[in-house]
């Protein structure tokens, strides 16, 4: 019985630094994964959708996206 008891007082305090530990280990570090913020002033087109193997060439300097619509900043 006494062994019972010290069994107790013995996961009573070890609990809590193990959940605490494992707590810890599930926190992710954003500090590597930041992305730098660019303001847009005025008027912007949008469209959308993405174009991520360029064939669509909404990058492109030339691409006229003159039927696409207006967004204000």
């Amino acid at each position: 019985m006494r062994d019972l008891g010290v069994l107790f007082r013995w996961l009573a305090l070890s609990l809590p630094l193990l959940a605490t530990g494992v707590s810890a280990a599930q926190r992710p570090d954003v500090s590597r994964h930041t992305q730098r913020v660019i303001a847009i002033d005025g008027v912007c087109r949008f469209h959308p959708g993405d174009d991520p193997d360029g064939k669509l060439g909404w990058a492109a300097a030339a691409f006229d996206d003159s039927a696409w619509q207006t967004m204000v900043q």
